[in-house]
């Protein structure tokens, strides 16, 4: 029988590229659009705008789950466990500057409850 191992992650809160990134996505690419909307009004009408959009899109990678991983914290623990088959607990603490100090006294606890 496999035993089971848990997967327990330190990482504090830290702003990320892909972090960056998705508010690039998100949030600037949208006020970057409306900004070139407003200065060149004639490009609403046609489709400039929409190709500067798409064009600004097809520079950024994929949001597929390799890539969010980095984005959020727990995926990190989740996706370890699963593609090893550890059968064990995975989660990712954090504590800011400590947390990598909270991540082993968590994994002692485990450890010392069996």
């Amino acid at each position: 029988l496999r035993a089971r191992t848990d997967v327990i992650i330190g990482r504090g809160g830290y702003i990320t590229n892909k972090m960056s990134e998705i508010y690039y996505r998100s949030d600037a690419m949208h006020h970057v659009l409306g900004y070139l909307a407003r200065r060149f009004p004639e490009w609403a009408e046609g489709s400039d705008l929409d190709a500067i959009g798409a064009e600004m899109r097809a520079t950024l990678p994929s949001n597929d789950t390799d890539n969010l991983s980095t984005c959020i914290p727990n995926l990190v623990a989740s996706r370890a466990a699963n593609r090893l088959n550890l059968r064990g607990t995975a989660y990712t603490v954090d504590a800011a500057c400590a947390s990598s100090l909270l991540a082993v006294e968590h994994a002692v606890g485990r450890l010392l409850d069996g």
